[in-house]
């Protein structure tokens, strides 16, 4: 263990609230009652919880998270919240699956691509469950001087083309990456 962890600074932040708003990035991707939503790499709930609020009860958020205390906790956020329709799934993305015979309305990956192991298949994972008409955001950290992990712009953009994708939308700043694709 490091004794600063670049990863838990950033996710506590309170100011990250001001700069990426949950629910300000939801509303954008077209989050409404009654919508199905995979949060992939979900960590403490960030986005998970948020969505769970704009899709209510008539809705479902599968928050897929492989780190068990992440999960844990993020479990516990949803049940002390009231929010029944959130399910954790405790587990690799790419073990994701027959939970959810349905395909999902939207899906996210916030700042979590860059952890996962084999990127491409847990991208086609989330192509595989994401409906015709569904669409999907990746936001990732730009790796460059200050942020040493992350994702480069065109290698990000040929990941989602790979994995059968149309990138419909992106901006990119010294810090960050944000994709928005829909499926081919």
């Amino acid at each position: 263990m490091t004794l600063f962890d670049h990863d838990e600074l950033y996710l506590r932040n309170p100011l990250r609230r001001v700069f990426q708003s949950p629910a300000k990035i939801l509303a954008e991707l077209g989050v409404r009652q009654g919508f199905r939503i995979l949060d992939a790499g979900a960590g403490f709930g960030y986005l998970s919880l948020q969505a769970a609020r704009m899709v209510g009860s008539s809705g479902v958020v599968y928050a897929v998270e492989p780190d068990s205390r992440r999960a844990a906790v993020l479990r516990a956020r949803a049940r002390h919240a009231g929010l029944d329709w959130v399910v954790v799934l405790n587990r690799p993305l790419e073990l994701f699956g027959e939970e959810s015979a349905q395909p999902v309305d939207r899906a996210v990956m916030f700042m979590s691509l860059h952890h996962m192991t084999e990127p491409t298949r847990a991208l086609r994972v989330v192509h595989t469950k994401l409906k015709a008409d569904g669409v999907f955001l990746a936001v990732e950290p730009r790796r460059n001087s200050v942020f040493r992990h992350g994702s480069e712009p065109r290698t990000l953009h040929g990941l989602l083309v790979k994995a059968g994708f149309r990138v419909v939308g992106h901006r990119v700043s010294p810090f960050s990456l944000k994709f928005v694709a829909e499926k081919e």
